[in-house]
């Protein structure tokens, strides 16, 4: 079966979702990794104290050592994060790219009149790089100041 082409709108509305829903998915993920981190330190802290009392100090060294496991795979995750942020850039890019071809084509179609100085200058020959600016008692020289017409 043939697969619908999307609009332009389709295509960015697309790109803005999957960017919203990977940032909330990054943002809830890092926060569940820290809240577990945190959680796992309070519990070794009080267990270290019982550990000693209780002469269990080995068990309570491969409970670190797993707990510490435990955090390098989600610090891991984490670093996934950053390149699932690469991808989001690239779909940013994406979206910037459409916006500089919409304008560019847009600019096409649209049209407005230049200011009197400036259409001055261009019947002139004169382009306004070339041109230097217009003293300030010329500027003074409108219709409502200057008593000769234009």
């Amino acid at each position: 079966m043939k697969q619908k082409l999307m609009t332009p709108e389709e295509k960015v509305h697309s790109c803005l979702e999957y960017i919203d829903e990977r940032l909330e998915n990054t943002s809830e993920q890092t926060l569940h990794i820290a809240e577990t981190i945190i959680d796992d330190i309070k519990s070794l802290s009080s267990s270290y104290k019982d550990a000693i009392e209780s002469h269990r100090l080995r068990e309570h060294a491969d409970k670190v050592h797993n707990t510490q496991m435990k955090w390098v795979n989600q610090l891991h995750d984490i670093i996934l994060d950053q390149t699932n942020r690469e991808l989001n850039n690239q779909v940013i890019q994406a979206l910037q790219n459409f916006v500089n071809n919409l304008n560019k084509k847009q600019m096409k179609h649209l049209d407005f009149d230049l200011p009197k100085a400036v259409d001055y200058q261009f019947k002139n020959g004169k382009t306004p790089a070339k041109t230097p600016a217009l003293p300030f008692k010329n500027l003074m020289n409108t219709r409502n100041n200057n008593p000769t017409k234009h």
